[in-house]
């Protein structure tokens, strides 16, 4: 709902642009969120007719026919207004495999792997479709995710008491929940010899990852934070804090999640360190599920191709950020050299993810 591009993102987290509107497509209960007017009306699956959007603003490169190009497809429930819609009784339709099958078909996918990670999806697709390349078993290989808006969705976190009765604030001291949203987003990743020889071009590389659960509760993140820590620290192995541009957060914007996430920073670039500043994309697309993980590492490369790096506060209406949040607060001009920068997801059942990406040299 904020755009069709991380640069788009980024400008409607400048200008504070409201992005969300209440559903014409289900019951979300009178509240406002990330929704695409554009896919309303559109026969078919929601989720499906919002790959094909898709694919035609992104127009992935044409690889060699002799190129295998696995598919990681990262979802959380997939095709869901198919169970919705279906009769009653019947077999309920597998919702996640409908949605792979239709990835599968629309991008020309052999292989084709679901993810299903909670909301960390889209951060497990980019890191295993990353490995598949570094360990040389695939010359190239797509991450994709995709989730919609739906009733049973909004209904689940609405029972949970997770969804704000506003808008998201990622961060700040008055948040008071999530607000859902819907995207479908892609990353390929391509050998470097590969990516020379066709000339594609260099946004960046999959340097490192981590990953961790808390093993604590079935939706409560640790409150201790010392499993996603770990996970930040597996993705940074030693990396001197001041290299780094900044963080994507998870930033949901609930009460927990958040301080959670800001805990585990903290001690991970503790006071008298340079603290990277952080900022979260949930602010204007809402929380999209599978697709988080993805979104938010091509907004981080938007950032870098910027030359700026927003802050938890800037991207904030009244910048009231929460206390614990202050060091990283602020958005500053990045420095030459400056092009490494973490992305955090962080799902249901604590399942944490944290990734490590180096842009292109500026």
């Amino acid at each position: 709902c904020a755009g069709d591009s991380g640069r788009e993102i980024l400008e409607a987290l400048r200008a504070r642009r409201t992005t969300f509107r209440e559903p014409a497509h289900c019951d979300a209960g009178g509240r406002r969120l990330g929704v695409i007017p554009e896919l309303d009306g559109c026969a078919g699956a929601r989720g499906k007719n919002l790959l094909k959007r898709l694919a035609g603003v992104w127009r992935i490169p044409e690889l060699p026919d002799d190129i295998a190009c696995p598919l990681f497809f990262a979802t959380t429930v997939g095709n869901i207004d198919l169970l919705e819609q279906a009769a009653d009784p019947g077999p309920a339709p597998d919702t996640a495999a409908a949605l792979l099958r239709d990835a599968q078909t629309l991008f020309g996918a052999g292989e084709a792997l679901l993810c299903s990670a909670a909301c960390s999806s889209g951060t497990r697709a980019l890191i295993l479709a990353a490995w598949r390349v570094i360990s040389g078993q695939n010359p190239a290989a797509l991450a994709l995710g995709c989730d919609v808006v739906s009733s049973f969705v909004t209904a689940g976190f609405g029972a949970l008491g997770a969804l704000s009765a506003t808008a998201a604030r990622p961060y700040g001291a008055d948040r008071d929940g999530l607000t859902l949203g819907e995207a479908a987003a892609g990353v390929l990743v391509v050998r470097d010899d590969l990516a020379d020889e066709l000339g594609l071009p260099n946004l960046g590389h999959v340097v490192r990852w981590g990953a961790s659960c808390d093993a604590t509760h079935i939706t409560a993140p640790d409150s201790g934070a010392l499993p996603l820590e770990r996970a930040v620290r597996q993705a940074l192995a030693g990396e001197e804090p001041a290299r780094f541009a900044g963080i994507v957060g998870h930033g949901t914007g609930t009460v927990y999640n958040d301080a959670a996430e800001v805990t585990a920073l903290r001690r991970v670039f503790p006071e008298g360190h340079p603290a990277p500043p952080l900022f979260s994309v949930k602010g204007v697309t809402g929380h999209t599920l599978g697709a988080t993980g993805l979104a938010q590492v091509v907004a981080g490369l938007s950032a870098l191709d910027a030359g700026e790096w927003p802050g938890a506060g800037d991207c904030l209406p009244d910048r009231a950020v929460m206390a614990e949040a202050v060091p990283f607060a602020r958005t500053r001009r990045l420095e030459r050299g400056e092009r490494d920068f973490l992305s955090i997801t962080i799902g249901f059942g604590g399942i944490n993810e944290c990734i490590l990406i180096r842009g292109r040299a500026r």
